[in-house]
């Protein structure tokens, strides 16, 4: 899914088509924690655009804070929340991405977008007076930076490609309403979001076991990664990968004997459930020390409604949800623990933790469409 910034008109009058694109592009590749898993070099090629281009448009999203540098890989940062859709989203359809699209005219392309922003997709109705879509008067802005009502008519015959819209006139008044998208575009299914496995991909052929993984065992190491990181935030992510190094120096992978359906999956988890058991020492110190933070943050000698204050909370606020995700990591380890194997009496072998689903976290069915 797009983020909704990415298709507000405040935001995308300032937009070239190319750096439409860009944004497109950075919405399919972001992991779930925003890493972008394409290098420079990688999105100028699959924009077929300069490398002076990319760098450009990073500086403009560090500027406009939807993008962050970390260790000089690049993370997105406005982006659709996998727990929470009430932000709101836009589906990744695509014909967003077509040739047909990018051949329309720039203007027509930004008011397809505010379309989209505005819900059409969903079947909500989008009506605004012409007169509020250009500059049609000397102090008045016009949502879609045009200067002209033939250049806004032009737009909406371009538009009207991809949306279901009619102008009318009402008191003398010009509208225009989008009733949705048309019937071909409509039942588009959103495009695919793939940067966590282009991640996984990378992670494997620097251990140099591409070969040894298949697809799907992939999807299989991806629900690992989404449950730990869901358990243990940051901690999970370390965890996971050190799990990729033992599996990748594993002779059984190595030698092949993980064969089977499921094998190497079932194999990774008893590594990653050996991992969570050293770490638990670890994590324990870790939420003694947010504790003591939390302690020290909550009772600072600030006066209220100052800077200082608001620092204050904002750092206790983050200590607060830094204890509770610690202690939840925790109590779910020594629970794991104390989990009996089978159920007396019945031989039935209990699950350790709880089914986890796979799904592509941007394109969920119950995601709030």
């Amino acid at each position: 899914m797009i983020h909704r910034d990415f298709c507000n008109p405040e935001y995308t009058k300032e937009y070239s088509a190319l750096r439409m694109q860009f944004n497109f592009l950075l919405s399919r590749y972001s992991c779930r924690d925003g890493f972008v898993a394409l290098s420079m070099r990688e999105m100028a090629d699959k924009l077929s655009c300069s490398l002076q281009s990319i760098y450009k448009f990073v500086r403009k999203g560090l500027r406009e804070g939807s993008l962050a540098l970390h260790n000089n890989r690049l993370y997105l940062l406005r982006r659709v929340n996998h727990e929470n859709y009430t932000e709101g989203y836009v589906k990744h359809f695509p014909f967003l991405e077509s040739e047909s699209f990018q051949k329309m005219s720039l203007h027509s392309q930004r008011f397809v977008l505010y379309a989209l922003w505005s819900g059409v997709h969903t079947g909500r109705h989008l009506k605004r007076a012409l007169s509020d879509l250009y500059h049609s008067t000397k102090d008045y802005e016009g949502k879609l930076n045009i200067y002209t009502k033939k250049e806004l008519k032009a737009a909406l015959e371009g538009a009207a490609t991809f949306l279901r819209l009619e102008i009318t006139t009402v008191r003398g008044i010009e509208k225009v309403t989008v009733y949705g998208l048309q019937e071909e575009y409509a039942h588009q299914l959103a495009l695919e979001n793939v940067g966590e496995y282009e991640w996984l991909d990378e992670q494997l052929v620097k251990l140099d076991v591409e070969d040894l993984v298949p697809k799907a065992a992939r999807r299989d190491l991806l629900k690992m990664k989404s449950e730990y990181i869901n358990r243990f935030a940051e901690a999970g992510k370390e965890m996971f990968v050190q799990a990729l190094e033992k599996l990748a120096n594993s002779y059984k992978l190595l030698y092949k004997e993980l064969t089977k359906e499921g094998e190497i999956g079932r194999y990774f988890r008893s590594i990653l459930d050996e991992l969570v058991e050293k770490a638990l020492p670890f994590l324990q110190k870790q939420l003694m020390a947010a504790k003591n933070a939390l302690s020290t943050t909550q009772f600072l000698p600030v006066k209220q409604d100052t800077p200082e204050a608001s620092t204050a909370e904002q750092w206790a606020s983050w200590f607060r949800r830094r204890v509770e995700q610690l202690q939840l990591a925790i109590g779910w380890i020594t629970h794991k623990q104390k989990q009996p194997a089978v159920l007396p009496g019945t031989g039935q072998v209990l699950p350790t933790i709880d089914e986890f689903p796979f799904y592509n976290w941007l394109e969920a069915d119950d995601a709030g469409e």
